[in-house]
């Protein structure tokens, strides 16, 4: 009996517990190996211990379709089989009240299976459950069909499976069948995230997130800085739409979206910004940092849907707390898109497991509370949250809020995080520059950004604090360092970038 979720309470809840370790073991195997939660968790049902057992740590995970499959023997029409749920009448038997194999006047028929684990006339009231409320769904298998993944399996890969399993196998080859590109975008979901964290944890290298917000200055020349971020080094990028009420920004960013709005930038015109930037880019990961009204007010699905098409591998809504999530992430999902979710300073565990469970692609780890600025500089070490979001296997975390030094990058990569991501201290070399002329400020642009990104990734450079500007028609570095030998770096630095003789070095030995 220990083999059959059925009977009296508590006897099924004690029997899924104890076989809860299967889905328990699948969730941290697939998050380990593939970063995300599956799209489909499948699991023959006889008695239905195992099932339910790799079930029971999913069942909350709405993004995941639960499929429970029952055998149909040598065919339901046949009348030789053991599948109760989807074919047989509420009754009781067991001392539970469940659908089961019975006659007309309730006695109790004999079930069929080629598999003596699946045979058997009824199904625990767990199962049961699901079914009634739609969260699983249920199928049949006949013997011939599980007979012939069986040896599809052993042919193919050299693994003998157990023709229980079997069942459950067979049905995972007709959906793969029928929806190959299902299948298909299911698999690349956040690849260029995972190819990223990938390729740099190979090289024991972090992370360089840019953030800067699509229009600003002009639609226009926000390409062209884009340009410049990743040819300064960008390894990602996280670009904002202009919002009108932008609560989780500083001074610096909000001028930025000002700026966009008065260059006439629109919510259209950023998909199509996106558009070209993933045309030019095919393998960068790019993420969106959104407030809620704009994913909403024209349809979530509609919202994620329209992502996907640009080309875009992950949006972070600013003010959507992961417990209030789910038609969003929802959404995310269906179209291919990696839901990000904030992780802050002063997170409980419970949150950190929800975060974990729910988030994909990355999970954006705050510095400190409040709101964006480079003038703030971030509040480290977070070790104890980087431990944890590792120990729950979340999406690699990446910290931002007050990153502008590129001490504070490798500290963050040195706690643990897979990178960073600087905004504010981007921004402010567009916001000095923004009322020249447009040739020289499109020049500049690109040769600051370009800089910096190479002053920020450089790691022989340990610097506080390094500022790039021009004076005069030259490139002007600023700020501290530690040592003369890191000022002469980050001067071969800039000159190699940026394509020029003189750098102008006025940074300070602290």
């Amino acid at each position: 009996m220990l083999g059959t979720a059925a009977g009296p309470h508590p006897f099924p809840t004690i029997v899924r517990e104890f076989q809860r370790m299967i889905g328990e073991e699948t969730k941290k195997q697939i998050l380990e190996r593939e970063g995300r939660l599956p799209d489909a968790i499948l699991a023959c049902v006889g008695g239905g211990s195992n099932a339910i057992g790799m079930f029971a740590d999913f069942i909350d995970e709405t993004s995941v379709k639960l499929i429970g499959v029952e055998p149909a023997g040598h065919g339901i029409e046949t009348g030789e089989h053991g599948a109760p749920l989807k074919h047989g009448r509420v009754g009781i038997y067991f001392g539970m009240k469940s659908p089961m194999m019975q006659t007309h006047d309730g006695q109790i028929e004999e079930s069929y299976s080629i598999s003596a684990g699946l045979d058997f006339p009824s199904v625990g009231p767990q199962h049961a459950h699901l079914n009634s409320i739609g969260r699983a769904e249920y199928v049949s298998i006949t013997d011939n069909e599980a007979l012939a993944a069986f040896k599809q399996l052993c042919r193919d890969e050299g693994i003998i499976p157990a023709l229980e399993s079997s069942h459950a196998l067979a049905h995972a080859m007709k959906m793969i069948q029928a929806e190959p590109e299902k299948e298909h975008a299911g698999r690349n979901l956040m690849e260029r995230y995972n190819q990223l964290f990938t390729r740099l944890s190979a090289n024991n290298e972090g992370a360089f997130v840019p953030f800067v917000t699509l229009g600003d200055p002009s639609p226009e020349l926000s390409l062209r800085v884009i340009d410049a971020l990743v040819e300064g080094g960008a390894d990602a990028l996280e670009l904002g739409i202009p919002f009108s009420d932008p609560l989780a920004d500083g001074p610096t960013i909000q001028n930025a979206t000002l700026r966009a709005f008065a260059a006439g930038t629109n919510t259209s015109q950023c998909f199509e910004m996106l558009a070209t930037i993933r045309r030019k880019y095919p393998d960068l990961p790019i993420g969106l940092l959104m407030y809620a009204n704009l994913v909403f007010t024209n349809g979530v699905d509609e919202f994620y849907a329209r992502c996907a098409e640009a080309g875009v591998d992950s949006v972070l809504v600013a003010d959507v707390p992961v417990e209030e999530s789910a038609p969003f992430r929802q959404a995310a999902l269906r179209h291919g898109v990696a839901p990000i979710f904030i992780c802050p300073p002063n997170a409980s565990d419970e949150l950190l497991r929800e975060i974990a469970s729910h988030g994909r692609g990355y999970t954006y780890l705050l510095s400190r509370a409040g709101v964006t600025g480079a003038e703030n500089r971030a509040s480290l070490p977070l070790q104890h949250l980087i431990d944890k979001l590792h120990e729950y296997h979340a999406a690699p975390p990446l910290q931002g809020f007050g990153i502008s030094e590129p001490e504070q990058v490798k500290e963050a990569i040195a706690a643990g995080a897979a990178g960073a991501i600087s905004g504010s201290a981007i921004v402010r070399i567009i916001e000095k520059h923004h009322s020249e002329p447009e040739g020289e400020k499109a020049m500049k642009f690109v040769k600051l950004l370009t800089v910096k990104g190479e002053l920020l990734k450089d790691d022989s450079l340990k610097s506080t604090e390094i500022n790039v500007e021009t004076f005069k028609g030259k490139v002007q570095l600023s700020g501290f360092v530690s040592s003369p030998q890191m000022a002469n770096r980050a001067v071969q630095v800039t000159r190699s970038v940026a394509g020029v003789k003189s750098v102008v070095n006025n940074m300070q030995i602290k």
